[in-house]
């Protein structure tokens, strides 16, 4: 792999560039996240409920860890990387600055939490702190350095190299649990050991691939660590918020309806999941291309922003349908009995990953303002919203409102994210075409809620299914792909 230049990346097609990278971030997701999935009917099997609650738990504590390790600066590089690009030198100061400082800073950090952790974490899952919160919380700094490693190859469009990369860590990881799991029946320890294993994997790779081109020297730059530090810690509420939208869900469920409901949510929740795949292959492409094109040719990227926006939201709505009208098939496939009625929110979780991808379009501009600040007030109120729709609706209404709530925070954030960067970068929306998708969309939903709802399963049901969803596809590609605005030559930069 080679550091070769991306300094015109955002001259390519974005349409073009999303069919062909976008596979590869797909296939990437599958296997690092999607892959608990898979896995989940091994992992139930050699895991009692108590076992799979301390995974969880210790999970959940090492994701606000990430925050407070490396205070956000993998996405201060993933800013600044296209102001300094053009100078290797640059780059190679940007480089390793950022991971000496993550290295020192985040080792006194985990140290710290490891042995304050003698004080509460026996008390809050009780477990011995040797070895869960070693194994756990090690694997910390191990993953955010490794990360600085995924943030360089996404930003500059080598997508083939980084899913490979995240790929091998997490057949690492996958293959160490399963032997610990299965052949010494090593339980919770099991699983962490492997992620801690998967994680120095993915440490040494990036580590010796910089060190070989030169990119990572001992190099430290006072003044690039202050300017990525003014960038990145307005971002650690962002964190802070997501991850209390995020967990409040499952705590105030557990708190007044208990575990079974929690079980149910938890389900519809990984299968929404595949929503979350599929717009991530898409905006983690057009996230470089945006903030490349916004550097170096501003008027032309927010034109095809304005066009990649009713793109995404024709290609997210048309996948959302077909998780809504198939969910009831996907739970008799994957789930037992039990969990059936879980259907009925997959598609309203689902439809988070919607607004959710959106999300990524406006905060990129944010980002190139580098008004951080603007993303953390955003997450903090998704996640205040989202905790106080919960603990109001939850009690009375069960799994079905914290899906709501989940749909009503997000779109909280979406809006004050779009009008940010409206104030920043007008960007001139195609409304028209905007409201005609969403009005195709609607209409399929309409037909899929008065007649094919339920988990009847016949093949004359499967066929109107497929029947609205061809409409739908259809009408949508109209106004994608057919009109001439929008064909492939408007996608592409054409030279002044």
């Amino acid at each position: 792999m080679s550091l070769d230049n991306n300094v015109g990346i955002h001259k390519q097609s974005w349409l073009l560039s999303i069919i062909k990278y976008g596979k590869w971030y797909i296939i990437s997701s599958l296997f690092t996240k999607g892959i608990n999935l898979f896995l989940l009917p091994v992992y139930t099997r050699y895991l009692n409920p108590s076992e799979y609650g301390i995974l969880n738990g210790l999970n959940a504590v090492s994701q606000l860890l990430t925050v407070f390790v490396s205070l956000y600066l993998d996405s201060a590089f993933g800013r600044f990387f296209h102001d300094a690009k053009k100078d290797f030198n640059e780059l190679r100061k940007l480089f390793s600055t950022i991971y000496w400082f993550v290295f020192a800073f985040g080792g006194i950090v985990i140290i710290f939490t490891t042995l304050s952790s003698y004080l509460w974490l026996p008390h809050l899952f009780k477990v011995p702190v040797w070895p869960y919160a070693y194994l756990s919380f090690v694997s910390v700094l191990f993953l955010q350095l490794g990360q600085l490693g995924i943030v360089f190859l996404r930003q500059s469009l080598k997508a083939k190299q980084t899913t490979l990369v995240e790929v091998l860590s997490t057949l690492v990881t996958v293959i160490v649990t399963l032997v610990l799991l299965i052949g010494f029946n090593m339980g919770v320890i099991a699983r962490l050991t492997g992620g801690l294993v998967g994680a120095l994997f993915l440490w040494v790779f990036y580590t010796i691939y910089f060190y070989k081109n030169n990119l990572l020297k001992t190099v430290f730059d006072k003044k690039i660590l202050y300017s990525c530090l003014a960038y990145s810690v307005p971002l650690m509420p962002n964190i802070a918020g997501a991850w209390l939208a995020n967990l409040s869900d499952r705590l105030v469920l557990a708190r007044y309806r208990g575990l079974a409901e929690v079980g149910l949510y938890s389900l519809a929740y990984q299968l929404a999941m595949v929503m979350y795949f599929l717009q991530d292959a898409v905006t983690q492409v057009q996230g470089p291309l945006a903030m490349s094109g916004l550097i170096y040719d501003r008027e032309e990227t927010k034109k095809k922003i304005a066009r990649f926006v009713l793109f995404l939201l024709s290609f997210m709505l048309t996948c959302h349908l077909f998780l809504v009208f198939f969910a009831p098939e996907l739970i008799r496939l994957l789930a037992a009995k039990d969990y059936y009625q879980a259907y009925k929110v997959v598609g309203i979780l689902a439809f988070v990953y919607v607004l959710s991808s959106l999300n990524r379009v406006f905060d990129n501009i944010i980002a190139f303002h580098k008004k951080t600040w603007i993303t953390s007030v955003g997450a903090i109120s998704m996640g205040l919203v989202g905790l106080s729709l919960n603990l109001t609706f939850v009690p009375k209404y069960g799994y079905s409102a914290s899906a709501m709530s989940q749909v009503f925070s997000v779109l909280v954030y979406l809006a004050i994210l779009f009008v940010a960067a409206e104030i920043l970068e007008k960007i001139k929306l195609p409304w028209k075409k905007i409201v005609l998708v969403i009005a195709i969309y609607t209409t399929g939903l309409i037909f899929f809620c008065q007649k094919l709802t339920g988990l009847t399963i016949t093949a004359g049901v499967i066929l109107k299914k497929f029947l609205i969803l061809g409409f739908v596809v259809l009408a949508m590609g109209y106004f994608n792909f057919l009109s001439a605005k929008l064909s492939l030559k408007v996608y592409h930069h054409e030279p002044k």
